[in-house]
């Protein structure tokens, strides 16, 4: 029995295409890639140094929200505008399991502020992110600057704790 050519060329051209289809439907194969900071040790050994803390999206986010929070919370607590308060958290490496944050406060509010009140608001904060579980994060009073709208440093952190 012999085919004729056309016959032949059109099996030809269906193969063709069902292998052509078969192929682009195929996922792509791409290489993985894995980002990991060691620390060696005196002793020689290597430990696996935990990446920052905003290097996930989940922690910005919840970052973010804190910092929302926390500007209504303190605003309530000085008797202010939401507006006349902003707060930046932010995540510094620790070489520890755990991420320490350190938070800014700017109070650009006329009025001068008694001093129990200044010494309130850090506990409120630390507080406040104590109570979040935070994803492995720790603030610590002396980790808080408060300052007012001209630069002045009303709640200088570290320095408040020295002797």
């Amino acid at each position: 029995m012999k085919k004729s050519p056309k016959v032949i060329v059109s099996i030809l051209c269906i193969i063709l295409f069902l292998a052509v289809g078969f192929i682009v439907k195929q996922p792509a194969q791409v290489p993985g890639v894995k980002v990991e900071m060691t620390e060696v040790l005196p002793n020689g050994q290597s430990k696996v140094i935990p990446p920052l803390m905003s290097a996930n999206g989940e922690d910005l986010l919840w970052i973010l929200e804190k910092q929302t929070l926390l500007e209504g919370l303190i605003a309530d607590k000085i008797a202010a505008d939401r507006d006349k308060v902003r707060i930046h958290l932010a995540a510094e490496p620790s070489g520890d399991a755990a991420e320490i944050l350190s938070c800014a406060v700017t109070l650009a509010v006329e009025q001068e502020l008694k001093e129990e009140t200044l010494d309130a608001i850090p506990d409120l904060i630390v507080e406040e992110v104590a109570e979040a579980g935070t994803q492995q994060a720790i603030l610590r009073k002396e980790d808080i600057t408060i300052m007012n709208n001209k630069g002045e440093v009303l709640y200088p952190g570290a320095e408040r704790l020295l002797p």
